[in-house]
């Protein structure tokens, strides 16, 4: 009885053990994918602020732009409202002398001797001078409309380089590849790690199996040695009785035998004395 229940006892010891081990590898295995998913978030977040500073980058660089291109906007109609200043004043100046030319008096031009139609002439050179200069002028200087016009052109060059995508966009781009590469190391190891976890896991039940099968071995043996030793005693208690009940019998066929001896003795030593 005792060796029985030392058994029982280990055998609950050995179950309670056992679910605190599954227990704790299931603890730790939790534990594994909670640290890789907490590097994963990490990563993740990470890469969502190298993003982010990149971007802000480009978009500074895009407010810049922009505000140089109002600048310019704004810079733009001044420059050519003085410009345009600049060339009437030209315009008039020119005009006067030509007028001015085109005004000498006749009892100059007859002391002189020279003919009524030379003066014509030399005023018609003089407009035609005039004229050339104005035209060239008019070619140097283009009309306020071509400039609105490239003006305009200029300031949709600017958004379209403002609204380009900047050079940190390359930056981004290898960022977002390295950080797809380490996604990729992160899923193998991840990989690797459930098959290294799973060959563990069956590692260790194949361990625990074994070590069940001996147990239960052990059990079966120390049950059988302990049944053995019951019948054992159980035929050295009934040997004992039977011994002790023979020994008895023969104690008392010796008592019996010595009782008759004793009585025949008498009767001998009587039957002496008689014929003595």
């Amino acid at each position: 009885k005792p060796e029985r229940a030392e058994t029982q006892r280990l055998r609950r010891e050995l179950a309670k053990k056992e679910q605190e081990i599954d227990k704790l590898q299931q603890d730790l295995s939790e534990s594994c994918l909670m640290l890789q998913e907490e590097r994963e978030r990490a990563n993740r977040l990470l890469h969502e602020n190298t993003v982010l500073h990149a971007q802000a980058g480009d978009d500074r660089a895009r407010i810049a732009s922009l505000l140089r291109l109002r600048q310019k906007a704004k810079a733009a109609p001044t420059a050519a409202s003085s410009e345009e200043d600049a060339n009437a004043a030209g315009r008039h100046q020119r005009h006067g002398r030509d007028r001015k030319e085109s005004s000498t008096p006749v009892a100059e031009q007859s002391r002189f001797g020279l003919p009524s139609y030379r003066k014509s002439n030399k005023s018609s050179n003089s407009f035609g001078g005039g004229g050339t200069m104005s035209l060239r002028q008019a070619v140097l200087t283009p009309p306020p409309a071509v400039e609105e016009e490239l003006l305009k052109l200029e300031a949709d060059t600017a958004v379209q380089e403002a609204l380009q995508p900047p050079r940190s966009s390359t930056v981004v781009t290898a960022l977002s590849e390295e950080v797809r590469m380490l996604q990729e190391q992160l899923d193998a190891q991840r990989t690797t790690y459930e098959e290294e976890r799973k060959k563990r896991l069956h590692e260790e039940r194949e361990r625990t199996r074994r070590h069940e099968a001996d147990v239960e071995r052990y059990i079966s043996t120390i049950d059988e040695l302990h049944a053995l030793h019951q019948k054992s005693l159980a035929d050295l208690i009934h040997y004992r009785h039977d011994t002790r009940i023979e020994q008895q019998e023969m104690h008392a066929t010796i008592e019996k035998l010595r009782v008759s001896l004793d009585e025949a003795l008498t009767i001998v030593e009587t039957d002496r004395r008689r014929h003595a």
